[in-house]
């Protein structure tokens, strides 16, 4: 909209200017704007001059060219000399105070100057600003407001205003009332607020303007009017004017720093020369003068005061837009301040939605997503148009969701993000391949959960109708005909008629408070589940104690126990893994019947042998897995011998093998004597366990 300044993402460091861009003085067009170096032009604005000082000594090192019609000096009676040569050194003095008392680059101080010009004492602003450490860059320009000031003065005529946007209470009336106060300061043909959205394309979102010029109110911009790196420099250096389109740029001399060989970064300069892209963008629009205040949020651009001029050229004071610069400050600071009181209260009533929904979930009693969906807690939660939960192998919907088929389809779409949380607000666009119904899904916003599971909320469409300043394709279609010759310039765009596009197949775009309500539900439903399971598992444990318990008193054999225990929790208790160890001992014969479930295998002691040695047993699988049939394991402890029993929790390790476990306990086991307790205390000593464990001991004299 303001025009931009087609450049790279990001402002670099000046020693790198030769990697990332072309070299200065390159014409530019759109086939090499995107590498222009913009922070380093090489020249300036005319309305004012230039002087590039080396703090160490105050020595001139660069100067603007036009300095002779300025100030009256010429070039080679000011380079390599001291400051004052310049400006006299009174004035020079007072730059150097200046200049000791700031160090923020983006900081600009400004001072009135006296500085006699061909004889006669001339008002100047001075304006103080670094481009490195140690060079301080000295903009003039003429001064043209009343001196001292007086009421009125700018800074008075501003602190209504400053008044009225403290008593603003929504974010239109701040942004009517800064456009508003900006063009009453300022004087422009027309300021509006024009706001970024998250991929950087702009909306006008207010306006003043004169009474015979179309309305830009409402129109969107593209995010290539505004690209990155005229955006980096925006958030950097918070005020640009252009006082006439059709100013000739006053170059540097000489043009790179003699000692580095570099040119100079004017990044935080008032005066710095625009890109001749920039240019030509406002003379397409009819614009002769232009002027922008960054508004910041968290030192990042949100948006725009954009002030356009088109009866001739348009040179506020620097005291005027000094202040205009304080009102955009102010906007910025009560736009976050808003923007966060709504997030605190949308943040407060999510909490109380998610505390109804921790209390419902508590209840064991009620399956989870009946619990979830016996009221409207998720979409009061995140608005949708209807929300779906699969837990625990309850499928549940509420208000209007495709048919279940899409949403499967939809959950592994969700899944392959390999994401928490998976959004968009155009699902068709994800998954082109359904025959998706907008009126049911456009959008959508699914919480991965264990095991497959997932709870989604689903937005119809919304059609909307667009209204852009020039059509937002232009740029494309320019490059496609231009590839047809090689003769054709391709520029910046010339139409900026209004041009609609209607939106189809998106939802309302879900909004960083719905993430972060729905990633709050999600720990709660993670947290859910898994109490649930254990809740559930220990129900098992129990169920299968019991079982096992039954069958042995009822004297059926270990292995026979667990095959009968296996084939009820297959057809009972599915799902429900369990690993088991039973042996029979007869203490007089030392017989011992055995059968193991996925247990390891117990130790064998021997006095005579110095590592202990695995009994011999069949290892089977854990109960609950189906088509199993347990076989039983006789074998005798020799008198002197003893058996150890043991959970894996003993010897298994995250990093290391469970071979190398069980070699471990067989040699402490081996060295630990021939007395029950020792074993018992040898094994517990082995230390570092990352699990229950458990251990039975049995000696036989």
């Amino acid at each position: 909209m303001t025009g931009g300044e087609k450049p790279t993402p990001v402002a670099l460091p000046t020693d790198q200017w030769v990697d990332e861009f072309v070299p200065v003085g390159t014409p530019i067009d759109l086939d090499n704007c995107d590498r222009e170096p913009i922070h380093i032009p090489g020249s300036i604005q005319p309305r004012g001059v230039l002087a590039v000082v080396r703090e160490r000594d105050f020595e001139v090192r660069q100067v603007s060219a036009n300095i002779a019609d300025q100030l009256g000096r010429s070039v080679d009676a000011v380079l390599n000399r001291h400051l004052s040569v310049l400006i006299g050194a009174d004035q020079a003095a007072r730059v150097e105070q200046a200049a000791s008392s700031f160090s923020d680059p983006a900081h600009h101080i400004r001072l009135d100057c006296a500085i006699e010009v061909r004889g006669e004492p001339c008002a100047f602003d001075a304006i103080l600003s670094r481009a490195s450490a140690g060079v301080l860059l000295v903009e003039f320009e003429s001064a043209s407001d009343v001196r001292p000031f007086s009421l009125p003065n700018p800074y008075q005529e501003v602190r209504s205003s400053l008044e009225e946007l403290n008593r603003a209470t929504t974010l239109t009336e701040l942004y009517e009332t800064a456009v508003r106060a900006v063009r009453d300061l300022t004087g422009f043909d027309r300021v509006m607020v024009y706001r970024y959205d998250e991929d950087y394309n702009g909306e006008v979102v207010a306006e003043s303007k004169r009474a015979d010029l179309n309305s830009f109110l409402g129109l969107h911009y593209p995010a290539s009017d505004i690209p990155a790196q005229a955006r980096a420099l925006y958030e950097k250096n918070w005020l640009r004017l252009i006082s006439d389109v059709d100013y000739t740029p006053a170059p540097l001399v000489p043009a790179v720093d003699s000692a580095t060989g570099t040119p100079l970064d004017l990044t935080y300069a008032t005066l710095r020369s625009v890109s001749p892209i920039h240019i030509e963008y406002l003379r397409n629009m009819g614009v002769r003068a232009s002027m922008s205040i960054s508004l910041l949020r968290h030192d990042r651009l949100w948006g725009l005061i954009a002030c356009h001029h088109h009866a001739g050229p348009h040179l506020p004071s620097v005291a005027t837009r000094t202040a205009a610069e304080l009102l955009g400050s102010t906007l910025s600071l009560r736009f976050v301040d808003r923007l966060e009181d709504d997030q605190l209260r949308k943040r407060l009533a999510a909490q109380a939605v998610l505390a109804k929904l921790t209390v419902a979930m508590l209840d064991d009693g009620e399956p989870l997503a009946a619990a979830l969906l016996g009221a409207s807690h998720l979409l009061d939660l995140v608005p949708a148009d209807g929300v779906v939960v699969n837990v625990q192998g309850d499928y549940r919907v509420r208000g209007s969701v495709p048919s279940p088929q899409v949403v499967s389809a939809v959950a592994a779409w969700a899944r392959g993000a390999a994401e928490e949380i998976a959004s968009t607000e155009c699902l068709s666009r994800e998954l082109p391949e359904l025959d998706l119904d907008p009126q049911l899904a456009a959008g959508v916003l699914m919480l991965n959960l264990p095991d497959g599971q997932y709870a989604g909320w689903f937005r119809r469409e919304v059609l909307r109708s667009v209204d852009w300043g020039g059509d937002p394709h232009n740029k494309a279609i320019a490059v496609r005909e231009g590839s047809a010759g090689n003769q054709i310039r391709m520029s910046p765009r010339k139409s900026f008629d209004r041009w609609r596009e209607i939106v189809r197949h998106r939802s309302h775009p879900w909004t960083p408070s719905n993430t972060e309500c729905a990633a709050a539900l999600r720990r709660l439903l993670v947290e859910s589940l898994y109490r649930r399971a254990r809740g559930a598992l220990r129900m098992a444990e129990t169920v299968q104690r019991s079982l096992l318990r039954a069958h042995l008193f009822a004297g059926t054999a270990p292995a026979e126990s667990l095959s009968q225990l296996n084939d009820f929790c297959v057809h009972m208790l599915p799902g429900a893994l369990a690993t088991v160890f039973v042996a029979r001992v007869d203490l007089g014969s030392g017989q011992v019947e055995a059968a193991s479930g996925g247990q390891l295998i117990p130790y064998l002691t021997n006095p005579s042998e110095p590592t202990a040695e695995p009994a011999p047993i069949r290892l089977s699988p854990p109960i609950g897995v189906r088509g199993v049939t347990y076989a039983p394991s006789t074998f005798t402890v020799q008198p002197g011998q003893g058996l150890v029993m043991f959970s894996d929790g003993l010897v298994e390790r995250r990093r290391e093998s469970i071979d190398e476990g069980l070699n471990r306990l067989a040699e402490t086991l081996g060295r630990a004597g021939n007395v029950p307790a020792s074993w018992i205390g040898a094994a517990m000593a082995l230390g570092n366990a990352e699990d229950d464990v458990t251990i039975i001991a049995l000696h036989r004299p």
